[in-house]
């Protein structure tokens, strides 16, 4: 049998053991209420833990002097504020004969340790909190990061970030809801706001000068609701800092931006190169020319140079469940500098302390590519000449021979497309040498094709007005809507080195060589309802294209609404006056539809004969021509038809002469 005695030696021998043991240490404010310390204690202790609080006196301005006796513990809880941990923890990795590494350290959330919270990875609710900080086996050696040599917990928010930041911020909305405010509340700042123009050096000496509307720069991905909505990962513990730089080009922009990131679900940086800039690395300093505006963990500052750097692997803490598995895996150490999508140097200047312009603008390397090969395109050349005639002629045969295919290859031989853009390009930024030059190449192409389509009629000799001529002679305004979008086509393949520009010109092609040539035929007949119609639409092309090309260079960033005011109102006098006739006939096209649709497949007795209407066609004029076929089983008398008539004429309202061509069905 167990003595007393032995069993009075084993539970000593267990109480010493148990007084042995390092306890779980609170680092408390002093002036924290003893409600709080209760709550603290009775969460803690329900987890197994024997618990000890260690007094902080934070109203002292020299370093916390109590720290000389922090006591030995098994993990150190903090239950102190932003400003307080801030203060702390620098003090605790400067001094190692106060606080031994292989200590790790656990937050406790209250009110007051938002960004701590944020650092950490913990949740708001205490219990959660403290069931991450029990598990001691996953604790972490966590990089540090300063800013002007104070702490950073969250992260560093300068210029305009602050705002789109603090929307970000605004936790526990459903996507639509934070999708609606990213809009509402960022895109309304930004009509207000004005790039700054910012110089960042990195560890490796790259450089950047460049304009942004704002730039943060964070630990890790984790630590800001705005990196935490980007679908990328910034390490907990990789000795980088991580610098997002904000720089839409415009308005529109950034609303492309949206669309992308909230609609298509495009929140990789890498995706959204045209509004986010990303470097990574262990040392940053951003310059300005005056002094800026910035927040650390919400703590308002201004400097104009404002330095960065990290202190590796300084920290044993336990993370909370919101720093993700692979913040803590990946163990990229390279420097990162990936800017491409920004405005640099020369550029960054022009945009710097301006407002955000309506559209992107373009850089100045695309201006200069562009607008030399389109001084060289507005130039008279002997392919042009030859590509010129030997079009229409192919064209003119085509159209006499009504053959589409033909007419098709006309197009793609046609050279229009050069001119037409380089006056547009002329019109858009007010160049009168770019202008008369293309104007000048145009109007002897118009001629050449002109001769050359009166030549192979007289030479061919038929008067016929052919399904592909008749085509081209009513314009509407569907035709301006054709001349608008082969314009932008145009404008957009010259911006655009990546597009095929041959495919833009046949677009454009279809709109003036085939016009162009019935122009050129009824010339050799003398026919002036031919000319008449066929040149209208001629010129409708013409101008709409030009004005669609020059606005889309315009849209493109290629010039200023200011430069281009004069060119613009220019064309659109033109077109606006060619929009009366194409509007005119284009009620005259509606009104044809409506008459066909109204007889059309009508069925009814006439005469005791039953009757059906098929096939309508109507020749619009002062009074319609309406040709109808009468499907019955037996020929109506003459009376028949002219009670065909006046019972078309109530049914339709419109007053119109009538066509019958009875058709017999047995």
């Amino acid at each position: 049998m167990i003595s007393d005695q032995q069993i009075d030696q084993v539970v000593s021998d267990s109480i010493a053991r148990a007084m042995a043991r390092p306890k779980d240490w609170v680092l408390i404010d002093a002036t924290c209420a003893q409600t709080e310390r209760e709550e603290l204690a009775g969460l803690l202790i329900a987890q197994g833990l024997e618990v000890a609080f260690f007094d902080l006196d934070f109203s002292l301005e020299e370093a916390i002097v109590s720290l000389e006796s922090l006591p030995e513990a098994r993990r150190y809880w903090l239950y102190l504020s932003d400003v307080q941990i801030a203060r702390l923890l620098p003090i605790l990795v400067a001094s190692p004969e106060l606080y031994q590494q292989q200590t790790p350290l656990a937050l406790l959330p209250r009110e007051q340790n938002k960004h701590a919270q944020r650092y950490f990875g913990v949740t708001k609710r205490l219990a959660e909190a403290i069931a991450d900080g029990v598990e001691t086996g996953q604790a972490v050696m966590g990089d540090l990061l300063y800013c002007n040599d104070e702490l950073v917990l969250s992260g560093v928010a300068l210029g305009d970030m602050v705002h789109a930041r603090q929307t970000s911020l605004k936790t526990g909305l459903a996507a639509w809801q934070q999708a609606w405010l990213d809009w509402r509340d960022t895109y309304q700042e930004l009509k207000t706001s004005t790039p700054s123009l910012f110089k960042l050096v990195t560890a490796k000496k790259q450089q950047l000068q460049t304009a942004a509307l704002g730039i943060l720069v964070v630990p890790h991905s984790s630590s800001d609701a705005l990196t935490r909505s980007l679908e990328e990962n910034f390490n907990f513990n990789d000795g980088r800092l991580n610098a997002v730089i904000f720089a839409p080009g415009s308005l529109m922009g950034y609303g492309w931006h949206w669309f992308k990131a909230h609609v298509l679900g495009q929140k990789q940086l890498s995706l959204l190169a045209d509004t986010f800039g990303l470097v990574q690395t262990h040392e940053l300093t951003i310059t300005t020319a005056k002094p800026v505006d910035y927040v650390i963990d919400d703590q308002p500052r201004q400097a104009a140079q404002i330095r960065f750097d990290v202190h590796p692997q300084q920290l044993l803490m336990i993370p909370g469940r919101l720093i993700r598995d692979d913040d803590m895996t990946s163990k990229a150490t390279k420097e990162v500098f990936r800017v491409q999508g920004l405005a640099r140097d020369d550029d960054a200047k022009l945009k710097a302390n301006k407002p955000l312009p309506l559209f992107d603008q373009a850089h100045e390397e695309d201006y200069k590519h562009v607008f030399v090969e389109l001084r060289q395109s507005a130039l008279t050349t002997s392919p042009y000449v030859t590509l010129m005639v030997l079009s229409t002629l192919l064209a003119t045969f085509g159209l006499m021979a009504n053959s589409t295919s033909v007419v098709i290859g006309a197009m793609i031989l046609a050279p229009l497309m050069a001119p037409i853009v380089s006056l547009a390009m002329g019109l858009a930024r007010g160049e009168s040498s770019l202008t008369l030059s293309s104007s000048k190449t145009l109007v002897i192409g118009l001629v050449l094709a002109l001769l050359s389509a009166m030549v192979a009629t007289w030479l061919v000799g038929i008067h016929h007005v052919t399904p592909e001529i008749a085509g081209r002679l009513n314009p509407t305004l569907l035709d301006l809507g054709v001349a608008v979008v082969s314009g932008i086509a145009g404008a957009y393949a010259y911006a655009k080195s990546e597009v095929a520009k041959t495919l833009a010109g046949v677009a454009i092609a279809v709109a003036l060589v085939p016009p162009l040539a019935v122009t050129g035929i009824g010339l050799g007949w003398m026919d002036w309802s031919v000319i008449y119609g066929s040149f209208l639409l001629f010129i409708t092309n013409l101008f709409g294209i030009a004005a669609a090309a020059a606005i889309t260079f315009w849209v493109m960033g290629y010039t200023s609404f200011a430069r281009a005011r004069k060119g613009f109102s220019v064309s659109m006098v033109i077109v606006g006056l060619i929009t009366i006739p194409l509007a005119f006939s284009f009620w005259q096209m509606g009104q044809q539809s409506r008459l066909i649709n109204n007889i059309q497949g009508v069925e009814l007795m006439v005469e005791s004969v039953p009757v059906k209407l098929e096939r309508v066609s109507v020749k619009w004029g002062r009074e319609p021509l309406v040709q109808v076929h009468v499907v019955s089983n037996q020929f109506l008398p003459d009376a028949g038809y002219d009670k065909l008539a006046e019972h078309l004429n109530n049914l339709t309202g419109v007053p119109a002469q009538y066509r019958f061509s009875p058709e017999l069905v047995r």
